[in-house]
């Protein structure tokens, strides 16, 4: 079954294994409220299955998930949705079909100290409908990765990626359109891989 977890603030410590469901935060964390979210470390937990967002957040809400890897076979490895903020601590994502990264509808996703990825996706970080998605966590690609697009931006949205890239990917390094901005502190589009 999937895992639904509310309250004002809790911390929920996910041991060693691999969990097929998705892991759904609700909307109905109390104003200020805040949810964490510790696995065993990147590698050791897996959260997410062949089907649907390894992790869907939405409603006015903050989110921290650390020590974790993310897979979806058929969606995206975390998407927020609707006003929720979700912060990523030492993460991994393997074996996303759409996007690692999804951020939408004025939510909010901030990525920090590492994050790892393996295979392909549509992209690593998919942002729209005025979607914010700041990357200050280094980047590492494992083996060759392929991404329709390493970034969409779009409706307004804005990405931020400060950290450094390690690896290769093959695919366009960017799509931006629609009063979407990307931002990668004056490195220029070749410091995106692809």
């Amino acid at each position: 079954a999937s895992l639904i977890v509310q309250g004002q603030r809790r911390k929920l410590a996910v041991g060693a294994g691999t969990f097929t469901e998705n892991l759904l935060p609700g909307p109905y964390v109390t104003e200020g409220g805040t949810i964490i979210v510790s696995g065993a470390g990147v590698g050791s937990t897996i959260i997410g299955g062949s089907e649907n967002n390894a992790i869907e957040g939405y409603g006015f809400c903050t989110w921290e998930f650390n020590n974790l890897t993310f897979t979806a076979g058929d969606g995206n490895g975390v998407e927020a949705n609707a006003g929720v903020l979700i912060r990523l601590d030492t993460v991994g994502f393997a074996s996303v079909n759409r996007a690692a990264i999804n951020c939408r509808k004025k939510s909010s996703i901030y990525l920090v100290t590492s994050v790892a990825f393996t295979g392909s996706s549509d992209n690593f970080i998919s942002s729209t409908e005025q979607g914010l998605v700041q990357v200050d966590a280094s980047i590492t690609l494992s083996g060759t990765c392929a991404f329709s697009e390493f970034v969409y931006a779009s409706q307004g949205s804005y990405v931020g990626i400060f950290g450094a890239i390690t690896g290769t990917a093959t695919g366009k390094r960017y799509d931006v359109s629609s009063n979407a901005v990307l931002n990668t502190d004056g490195a220029g589009s070749t410091y995106l891989p692809g």
